[in-house]
Order: C-alpha cells, then sequence, then structure tokens
C-alpha cells in the first residue's frame, strides 16, 4: 500500500504548478479553456479517488476488528490514524474540487447527486 501511496505522491507532486489541485481550486485557471479546466480537475477526482480505495480496506478491515474486539491487522494504531486522515483529506479535497466544477450544461446537478 504504501508504494502504491508513494507513485501517486509522486505524480501529483511532479505535476506543473499550472495543473497542481491547489492552484486549480483557487482560480488558477486562467489560461486553460473552460472544459480544459474541468477536465484536470476531473483527472484530480480519479487521483483521489484512488487515495480513498487504496486505504478503504484496511480501514473497513479495522473498523471490523475493532468492532470484534480483536485486531489481527500488521499495522498500529499510529499507522491507521496515518491512513485514516490521509482518506478524510482525500474526500474533502473531492468535495472541494466538486464545489468548483463549472457545469456549464455538461451535466446536471442530479448527475452528480447520482455518482
Amino acid at each position: 500500500m504504501e508504494y502504491l501511496i508513494g507513485k501517486l505522491d509522486c505524480w501529483q507532486h511532479e505535476l506543473p504548478p499550472c495543473l497542481q489541485l491547489i492552484g486549480l481550486i483557487s482560480g488558477g485557471r486562467d489560461n486553460l479553456s473552460p472544459s480544459q479546466g474541468r477536465a484536470i480537475l476531473m483527472v484530480h477526482i480519479l487521483y483521489l479517488g484512488a487515495v480513498i480505495l487504496l486505504y478503504r480496506q484496511l480501514l473497513v478491515a479495522a473498523d471490523e476488528d475493532q468492532q470484534a474486539g480483536r485486531w489481527t491487522l500488521g499495522v498500529n494504531q499510529r499507522e491507521l490514524h496515518k491512513y485514516q486522515a490521509g482518506c478524510e483529506m482525500a474526500a474533502q479535497q473531492v468535495a472541494r474540487v466538486l464545489s468548483v466544477v463549472d457545469l456549464n450544461g455538461y451535466c446536471t446537478s442530479q448527475c452528480w447527486l447520482i455518482t
């Protein structure tokens, strides 16, 4: 899991500044067309979704172990909290990205609710 998270983080950090999420969310899409900006934001949603999916299985297993009063996982509580924080941060970022995506007729708000 650490290897895959490292690869994803490396991809994100190697993006040119104009394509990094923080700049795109804060309005740094001036040099991009609306459809380009939207497409790049969607790529970031896919990245964040991959982060969530990587953490999800471990977090679900940890919750099941805690509910059953046992601990069978090969991670300690400190690592688990780190993974929870990473998952929460990714989910919050997805929410932020969705709040700035200009649908502009490409998708209705009902479509986002279903997604």
